[in-house]
């Protein structure tokens, strides 16, 4: 047996019980010290949001947003909203079992100029690929409708820009980048050494750039040079050994004639078995790369023949995919796993700018890019308190995914009026059990600045 909790009655109410053998179970104390207390968070604001996830810009007459709080670590009584807001305005509470925020941007014919508005980050489109500045938030467009998507998503999930004015001074200039597992540092120097995190320092800012992106991504890596029959590879706690054929089941890759046919069969071999180790392979001419697909994979990169099989130990940074992009010298840093990631810069040829979208993580399928909260980590870091997002041309937004999952809880608060010469207005709202608790404002007017605190309480 083991300890556990009832529902009292129809109330969603739980009550903890404690197991004291014997089938029997005894009412449990909640232990509230260490973080039960009374404080409120910010989930909504324009700058000082709790964690920066609840950043927005100010609503326009008819737009509304979804604020939620999260209830479900500790059995919450009840929580006090307080909701201030320059404009009349109207109020609906909400509950829901899981996080339902998501928010669609359907693109049709984005051009140059136009503009989405994205928790109070701007992204403008730039129809030119060589005027394009992810450092400004822009992203390429007028391709096709999903190209389009595709490069918005892809820049709403990057956290960094990073620029080289080409001539960097070895020893000087650097990019030191942290995440889960530490401090990684690119430096420049007179020749690359990608092993040792060391990039080439040039003249022209395009081939500087290129070389960066390649220090950064550079993974653990095998060298296929005329292999031979039983020739092995361990990848991931599995040998794969090189036979006549192909068996993915028995993790044999093909020995053949060509290395780069042998490559492509060993990574195949490799990705067959992704599910299990967690690590993904890609051959380019015969040389075959294995990512990581989380912290706790591990490559443990071994071969039965240096010659046949030239190992090469990762330089580059885990847990994140650098790409060379828009203008001929920039290049972005996107996390893949990490939860962590921050940059810097030292010397005076690189600039780096941070461009993250907190918590907001960017899906695009076709035309469409769907926003939920998360990272490209996943759900398990930053989540974004409220997704706003308004866009005045070739854009439409929709939130009918969130209201979907939403449901009413007591009677709409309307027509509130103007209380920003206050800290605003109470809302009190039960628990009751459920999971996460929503506040939907609406504003009457154009250019409402919006406060939305928040205390969860006994």
């Amino acid at each position: 047996m083991a300890n556990t909790t009832y529902t009292i009655g129809s109330t969603g109410v739980k009550k903890p019980l404690v197991d004291v053998g014997s089938s029997t179970y005894a009412d449990g104390v909640v232990d509230i010290s260490g973080g039960y207390a009374a404080t409120e968070i910010i989930p909504a604001k324009a700058t000082g949001s709790t964690g920066g996830l609840g950043k927005i810009a100010n609503l326009a007459n008819t737009e509304a947003i979804y604020v939620r709080v999260d209830a479900s670590d500790i059995p919450y009584g009840a929580v006090d909203w307080r909701i201030q807001c320059a404009k009349q305005h109207d109020v609906q509470l909400y509950k829901a079992r899981s996080i339902v925020d998501s928010v669609t941007l359907t693109l049709a014919s984005f051009v140059d100029t136009n503009t989405i508005v994205l928790n109070g980050l701007t992204y403008t489109g730039e129809s030119t690929a060589g005027d394009v500045e992810w450092s400004k938030r822009e992203f390429k467009c007028q391709g096709t409708d999903a190209a389009d998507a595709a490069a918005l998503a892809a820049i709403i999930n990057a956290d960094y820009s990073v620029v080289t004015a080409g001539t960097s001074v070895a020893g000087t200039d650097k990019l030191t980048i942290t995440t889960d597992e530490g401090e990684f540092n690119i430096v420049a120097a007179a020749a690359a050494d990608y092993p040792a995190g060391k990039y080439k320092l040039d003249a022209t800012a395009a081939t500087e750039r290129a070389s960066i992106v390649l220090a950064i991504n550079h993974k653990d890596n095998v060298t296929c040079a005329s292999v031979a029959v039983a020739d092995t590879v361990t990848v991931g706690g599995i040998t794969y050994t090189a036979a006549a054929s192909e068996d993915t089941d028995a993790h044999e890759f093909a020995q053949i004639t060509s290395n780069d046919a042998t490559g492509t069969s060993l990574a195949a071999c490799v990705n067959a078995d992704t599910a299990t180790h967690g690590i993904t392979a890609a051959n380019v001419s015969g040389v075959v790369s294995f990512t990581r697909g989380s912290e706790s994979a591990t490559v443990g990169l071994a071969s039965s023949n240096a010659t046949r099989l030239k190992t090469e130990a990762a330089g580059g940074v885990p847990g994140v995919i650098a790409t060379a992009n828009g203008t001929t010298a920039e290049l972005s840093i996107t996390p893949t796993w990490t939860s962590v990631l921050t940059v810097t810069e030292t010397g005076d040829r690189l600039t780096v700018t941070d461009i993250d979208c907190p918590g907001v993580l960017a899906a695009a399928a076709d035309a469409v890019v769907t926003l939920t909260p998360g990272t490209p980590a996943g759900t398990d870091g930053e989540l974004a308190t409220v997704i706003q997002a308004t866009a005045a041309a070739n854009c439409t937004v929709s939130q009918a995914a969130t209201l979907l999952g939403l449901s009413i809880d007591g009677a709409a608060n309307s027509n509130v009026a103007i209380n920003n010469t206050t800290a605003g207005t109470l809302y009190t709202q039960d628990v009751k059990g459920w999971e996460y608790l929503y506040a939907g404002i609406t504003a009457d007017a154009d250019a409402a600045t919006v406060v939305v605190g928040a205390t969860l309480r006994q």
